[in-house]
């Protein structure tokens, strides 16, 4: 089966989008994703998340663990975005650590990325 790194490629490829945009859309930087295709570098949990939602396919066919596009286990996002968006704009995030903000904001990203297709 492919790599990490060859379903990344060959994803990007298919949606006909440089590193760079990718990078862009992700918030991520251009040399992080020329690490992953490059097999340099693994993506954290919430990265491959996203890059799931991103591409529409499951986090098994990203790792190569199997051929199957979609398993039929999207995830389930909340349909309250506004009120995430709300408390993290009005600074109720403020006494959290830096990593638990750091999720709310890819959670919000991932989100747009979702609804922004």
């Amino acid at each position: 089966m492919a790599t990490f790194k060859e379903r990344l490629k060959e994803l990007r490829k298919e949606k006909s989008i440089t590193i760079e945009k990718l990078a862009e859309d992700l918030g991520s930087a251009k040399s992080t994703i020329s690490r992953y295709e490059n097999g340099l570098r693994e993506p954290k949990k919430d990265f491959l998340e996203m890059l799931s939602q991103y591409f529409n396919v499951s986090v098994d066919y990203l790792l190569g663990r199997t051929n199957e596009r979609n398993l039929n286990n999207e995830v389930k996002l909340s349909d309250d975005i506004t009120t995430i968006s709300a408390h993290r704009i009005n600074g109720d995030v403020d006494n959290l650590p830096d990593e638990a903000i750091e999720k709310i904001n890819d959670y919000i990203e991932m989100i747009k990325l979702k609804y922004n297709k």
